[in-house]
């Protein structure tokens, strides 16, 4: 494995070049890191190492398993579905090229995914993802079917059943890749990052009032991993819920006005509100460095339509990394590195 094992200094070296390079050739159009990608230049980084390195440009599951020596590695990605009791009558495509409708649900209080600007405009990464998959799914059924997209507005409290219900066919938002959750599949990871604490970035608290936040005023948005996290691991914090729609908007006001002294949030989800709101991120720091969970996003779906999932996820492989860089902050986009460095070891 490239991160774990006997020589994971090494894999995590060569992980961390190859993901510098990529991101430099593929996002920003950098060609002249492309060679850095090819296999000449991994005979060349691993040459004298103990752990070789081979750079392939594509790899089938088929091949992986005729070519690996014993019982498959176990996944280090979270699993993105849970199997399918059954198969729906009618798939999704078929629906779709039915009613010429297609049906994407998202969030209007998460940015970079899905929020209102400063201009009253719905914005952010699942409009993007939304606009663009319409004419992937218009191509997929041929030229002549006409497919409309029906945009509809989801919450934290109703994000499963609208796809449960099949009001959706799919949902796009901050969602936390999970198992056992009835009817509903997950596509693959869109986003990796987890709990940190936002606080004030000034001359007396730049970190933690105390590590184990006794009696310090804790602000969550209710009913998420968010909320439960902290609620068993800082039993001894006053946790004070943010419910309403506008929940993590309220809390960062609260922050600022002194009525709460931490907001507990994924780091993504914090600095994005931020921006949104125009504030100084100069203003606020993140503690720790390193995110407290491993929190993998992907979009809500079907379980009962593995070829719609199929769909999905080719996708999000076409079109993810320069979606994504539209929407989020060059510098929170490199940290990705660490954070997935981190998640997987």
């Amino acid at each position: 494995a490239l991160l774990a094992g006997q020589h994971r200094e090494i894999g995590t070296r060569y992980f961390k070049a190859l993901t510098v390079a990529f991101v430099k050739a593929h996002l920003h159009g950098e060609r002249d890191y492309l060679p850095y990608l090819s296999a000449r230049y991994g005979q060349w980084l691993s040459d004298g190492e103990p752990l070789a390195l081979d750079i392939v440009q594509s790899l089938q599951p088929t091949t992986l398993t005729a070519n690996y020596s014993g019982q498959p590695p176990i996944p280090l990605m979270p699993t993105t579905a849970t199997p399918p009791p059954t198969i729906r009558e009618e798939s999704v495509l078929a629906q779709i090229q039915r009613t010429g409708m297609l049906k994407v649900a998202f969030r209007k209080d998460s940015a970079p995914f899905g929020y209102i600007d400063g201009d009253a405009n719905w914005v952010g990464y699942c409009r993007d993802f939304a606009n663009e998959l319409q004419g992937h799914v218009s191509q997929t059924l041929g030229q002549s079917v006409d497919v409309d997209l029906m945009e509809m507005p989801s919450t934290l409290a109703n994000r499963f059943a609208l796809v449960q219900n099949d009001m959706a066919h799919l949902e796009c938002g901050p969602n936390t890749i999970q198992l056992g959750v009835e009817a509903i599949a997950f596509s693959k990871p869109l986003f990796v990052t987890g709990v940190q604490f936002l606080v004030e970035q000034d001359a007396d608290r730049t970190t933690l009032p105390n590590p184990f936040l006794e009696d310090v005023r804790v602000a969550v948005l209710p009913e998420t991993t968010t909320e439960q996290f902290v609620r068993d691991t800082f039993p001894d914090a006053e946790v004070i819920t943010f419910p309403t729609d506008t929940g993590r908007s309220d809390a960062i006001d609260a922050l600022a006005s002194g009525e709460v002294d931490v907001v507990a949030s994924d780091g993504i989800l914090a600095v994005s509100e931020l921006s949104r709101q125009g504030r100084a991120i100069a203003d606020f720091t993140l503690v720790p460095e390193r995110p407290l969970t491993c929190e993998f996003y992907g979009l809500i779906l079907p379980a009962d339509d593995p070829d719609w999932q199929q769909l999905i996820n080719t996708f999000i492989d076409r079109t993810h990394f320069d979606r994504l860089s539209r929407h989020v902050p060059t510098d929170l986009l490199s940290s990705q590195v660490n954070i997935l460095d981190n998640c997987l070891n």
